[in-house]
């Protein structure tokens, strides 16, 4: 079974490790999807699990100065949702948005860990290498993209449910 992932930085283990769910995200993140991606949360105002599998994703990176933007479309089945109402309209965009900002705070606490850890895991230095010398120059990547800017947006598109009444 999976335990997580390892993080290392210039090729040395930082000592620092994602765990079993971060792994799932950080994988997501880099659109390496598994067979089954499935994620829950707890939607207190709903007073409710919501269960789901990511279908398809996409990722967008955009890279100005030092700041980078990574943008996700994910599109999502919802497996579990006890109050079954997704049927509504509202409730679904109350989900989606719901579930964009779930997703968007757990891709954001995973920046955080490999941004401490000097780990660029989602290959940012590559598209830098390539296509922005001036950073690349700058000085060691592993320091430079510590201390990067890195904002996330995600974008939940509910296309069906596998819910059966």
């Amino acid at each position: 079974t999976l335990d997580g992932i390892a993080l290392f930085s210039n090729n040395k283990f930082t000592g620092q490790t994602l765990g079993k769910q971060e792994a799932i995200l950080a994988n997501l993140m880099k659109s390496k999807l598994g067979k089954y991606t499935r994620l829950s949360y707890e939607w207190k105002e709903k007073n409710s699990p919501i269960t789901i599998e990511v279908i398809k994703d996409r990722r967008k990176l955009k890279i100005s100065n030092e700041k980078v933007n990574m943008h996700f479309d994910i599109d999502i089945s919802v497996d579990e949702f006890p109050p079954n109402d997704l049927y509504k309209k509202r409730t679904r965009n109350e989900a989606e948005k719901f579930l964009s900002a779930e997703i968007k705070k757990d891709f954001e606490k995973i920046i955080t860990t490999t941004q401490e850890a000097k780990s660029d895991i989602f290959g940012v230095g590559r598209r830098v290498h390539a296509f922005h010398q001036d950073l690349w120059k700058k000085g060691d990547w592993q320091e430079t993209y510590a201390a990067l800017s890195i904002e996330v947006d995600v974008n939940v598109n509910m296309k069906r449910t596998s819910i059966f009444d």
